[in-house]
């Protein structure tokens, strides 16, 4: 077909409608360079269907699986995408749940640090050991603090009660129950030892605490028990001071709490006196707390200290010419009033032996 014939068709595509006005011209512009210039023959040209303006244009939302995207639109008269043509959206990996981790590791309570040993023969705190108050004087000192920190300077002297049933000799025999505030008040009845402000005969008449005993338990010089090291740290100076030449020390251990009762015999009453004062000022330390019983005279000076890892009780009075101390101690796994009560017993029964005056 030459180029008049397609202008002519083109013409009447116009004129059925088939084809826009701009179509028509643009297309016949072509045809007419085309005749003009002498080039190659334009590709033959056909008219499309007819369009109808109003026809919506379908959106195909198929190939647009996100929600997010921005819907695309295919125009008019390009033909829609083969329906095997890979989409160009590539799947996403799938990822397999994350690890759970484990919980975080229980921290280990500070109560399981139990000051003292769960066994006597495995207790850290021995003997005078028990009776310091832990302040950094000794490297003995650490856990143990014990005893001491109550101002109250014992006045007066008195009689001196041993009370054993073999008297002051050195047989070995059981001690007297818990005395009551009678027998501490009251004239002995015949049954009662004997009277006396002399210091004890042996080891055997010092009250035995609970529990296995200590090794190192025994009768004492001051220089003997100081290089056996059952003096507490900060103490040799005060008893040199005293006069004193006996010691009589007995510890032990019991379950998880820890005992001790020491005996210093002075020159005189008023050095009792004064070392009784000067060992009460040597553990004093902060969070010290006064104890009182009913049953217990005011001049015995007891204390309770409570730190991160031990309840510690103490007590010191002065009997003749005797300073004497009393000391229990327990970890705080063990309840604070379980310790008192067994300070409380085993200072009644010093009590009960070494009459306080």
């Amino acid at each position: 077909m030459g180029w008049q014939e397609e202008l002519s068709a083109l013409d009447e595509a116009l004129a059925a409608g088939r084809i826009t006005a701009d179509q028509h011209r643009s297309r016949r512009d072509e045809l007419l360079a085309a005749a003009s210039g002498g080039g190659p023959a334009p590709a033959r040209w056909r008219a499309s269907q007819p369009v109808d303006p109003e026809t919506t244009n379908v959106i195909r939302t198929s190939d647009f699986a996100d929600p997010e995207k921005t819907q695309q639109v295919r125009p008019v008269g390009f033909p829609p995408p083969a329906p095997n043509s890979a989409s160009t959206s590539q799947p996403l990996p799938v990822f397999p749940p994350q690890q759970q981790f484990g919980q975080p590791q229980r921290p280990v309570p500070p109560w399981e640090d139990k000051g003292f040993g769960v066994t006597p023969s495995t207790a850290a705190v021995h003997g005078s050991e028990v009776f310091d108050s832990g302040a950094g004087k000794s490297p003995r000192v650490g856990i143990y603090v014990l005893i001491g920190v109550l101002a109250f300077i014992v006045i007066g002297g008195g009689v001196f009660w041993f009370g054993l049933s073999g008297g002051m000799g050195t047989d070995s025999a059981a001690p007297p129950p818990p005395p009551t505030t009678a027998a501490l008040t009251s004239a002995p009845d015949s049954s009662a030892p004997p009277t006396t402000t002399t210091p004890p005969s042996g080891l055997a008449a010092v009250p035995d605490p609970p529990g296995s005993p200590y090794p190192k338990n025994g009768e004492y010089t001051l220089a003997a028990a100081d290089e056996a090291k059952i003096i507490p740290a900060g103490d040799l100076e005060a008893l040199q001071k005293a006069g004193v030449e006996k010691v009589f020390e007995k510890s032990s251990g019991d379950g998880d709490l820890a005992y001790a009762i020491a005996v210093y015999v002075a020159k005189d009453e008023e050095s009792a006196k004064v070392l009784s004062a000067a060992l009460v000022e040597n553990r004093a330390v902060p969070g010290t707390s006064t104890v009182e019983l009913n049953d217990v005279p005011k001049s015995v000076a007891m204390t309770k200290l409570a730190t991160s890892n031990q309840f510690l009780y103490r007590g010191i009075y002065t009997s003749g010419k005797m300073t004497v101390r009393v000391a229990t101690a327990g970890p705080t796994t063990v309840a604070d009033q379980d310790v008192g009560a067994k300070f409380t017993d085993f200072m009644r029964k010093v009590i009960g032996s070494i009459r306080v005056g």
